[in-house]
């Protein structure tokens, strides 16, 4: 059981990487906005750690 939550965390922590990155690439004409795209990639980190959280403490 550890091992799958070890795993969905790892999972959770890629496909964060991989909206950070997104999120970089997705900014408006204007420019780059760093905080938004480190907003966007605190918020889903959160959101992952909390949801790997859940599956360990259950």
């Amino acid at each position: 059981m550890f091992e799958a939550a070890k795993k969905e965390y790892d999972q959770a922590i890629n496909r964060n990487a991989t909206l950070g990155e997104l999120a970089n690439q997705k900014t408006s004409s204007t420019g780059w906005r760093p905080s938004r795209a480190l907003s966007a990639v605190v918020i889903l980190g959160a959101a992952a750690i909390a949801v790997a959280l859940l599956i360990i403490l259950s």
